[in-house]
């Protein structure tokens, strides 16, 4: 009786080599079936709320977002003041004031992002240590510049 060795790996090795095409060419048959095969069909549900979704954003001109308040004082010079200041340090940015009686309020930035927003408001900071973050309304045009 003779004792022959067997190595495995190298038997499963010389296989894969032999077999390499057809291995290859089961891979391709799965992976292309999967891609064919693969169909959705939109709920009328959802069709419905994607399409008035969709109208309700296309008419509406604004959209909620955040804008960093860097002043509110009752005194128009300090305000102006601070604007200019601002338009100095900043020129880049889009900075506005408001009047709400009887506050006058000093605003920069458009952010749809809250993280962007806090982001910013840690650089203004700086300048303005009594800024505050605010929810408000951002034309669509000021978040494209």
């Amino acid at each position: 009786m003779h004792l022959v060795l067997v190595d495995p790996e190298k038997n499963i090795n010389t296989a894969m080599e032999k077999n390499k095409p057809i291995f290859v060419g089961i891979l391709l048959c799965f992976c292309l079936s999967g891609l064919s095969a693969q169909q959705i069909k939109e709920d009328r549900g959802v069709k419905s709320a994607r399409s008035y979704y969709e109208q309700y954003y296309k008419n509406k001109t604004t959209l909620r977002g955040y804008r960093i308040q860097i002043v509110t004082t009752t005194d128009r010079r300090k305000m102006e003041a601070s604007l200019n200041k601002l338009r100095n340090v900043y020129p880049g940015y889009v900075s506005n004031w408001t009047y709400t009686e009887p506050y006058y309020k000093v605003a920069v930035g458009a952010y749809i992002n809250k993280r962007t927003a806090k982001e910013a408001l840690y650089h203004f900071r700086k300048d303005f240590p009594g800024s505050i973050l605010i929810f408000s309304d951002l034309r669509k045009d000021e978040l494209i510049r």
